[in-house]
């Protein structure tokens, strides 16, 4: 805890499932000085794993994208259509928003859009923002607004 005293920046928890004490940083660098003063000053006898650097991603900008799926359901075609606008979340910080499930439905033009529907397009926003569009580290500080769906069948 002197170390943390030291240095705000430096963090650490213990994973419960593994016996691991974890410890964070700003970065490589900086976690490979927190190891050498851990050993060298502190004398703590340690044992480390390979670095593991978990990188957040985020937005820069407002962005309104349109979206549309075609498929086969039983030999009929059926169409999906999304407009969305990803931004940065300034309500809370490290957090992933989704627009709330009641202001969802005034975005839907149309009756055809089932519950099941509704469920599987926020559970796909969700799934692809928590798990990295690109890099598979998560966005943080970002919200999803739907603004238009259509589904057409």
């Amino acid at each position: 805890q002197s170390l943390q005293l030291e240095d705000p920046s430096f963090t650490f928890h213990s994973n419960k499932e593994t016996g691991q004490l974890l410890i964070g940083g700003m970065g490589e660098l900086h976690l490979e000085i927190l190891k050498d003063r851990l050993i060298k000053h502190y004398k703590v006898k340690i044992e480390t794993g390979e670095l593991y650097i978990a990188y957040r991603s985020g937005v820069s900008e407002i962005v309104e994208e349109e979206f549309t799926k075609t498929f086969y359901v039983g030999g009929r075609q059926e169409s999906v259509y999304i407009r969305f606008k990803i931004s940065k979340n300034c309500e809370d910080k490290n957090i992933f928003l989704l627009q709330k499930k009641e202001d969802f439905g005034k975005a839907i033009q149309n009756k055809k859009v089932t519950n099941d529907l509704d469920e599987a397009i926020r559970e796909g926003v969700y799934d692809a923002f928590s798990n990295g569009v690109y890099s598979g580290f998560p966005f943080h500080d970002l919200q999803v607004e739907f603004k238009s769906i259509k589904y057409d069948n």
